[in-house]
């Protein structure tokens, strides 16, 4: 994936990337999940790093809005 990765203060989130070419949005998460979501514009992905509450916005406008893969998982030492 081309994109650069940028660190975010959010409670929820740790740090997202875009790649314009494939218009996937990489979110990692606070849990240490990541997770790709598939066909979203450039704009809402400007819009998400400008929302007062990155998580929040997350919700309302990305999640369940578009579809998502899992890439990462927690590392358990269970």
């Amino acid at each position: 994936m081309t994109a650069n990765r940028v660190c975010l203060e959010s409670s929820a989130l740790t740090a997202v990337s875009f790649s314009p070419e494939s218009n996937v949005l990489e979110v990692e998460f606070r849990n240490g999940l990541t997770y790709e979501y598939l066909g979203v514009s450039r704009s809402l992905y400007e819009q998400l790093l400008t929302a007062s509450s990155k998580g929040a916005f997350l919700v309302r406008f990305i999640r369940n809005c578009f579809p998502y893969r899992r890439t990462r998982e927690l590392n358990h030492s269970d």
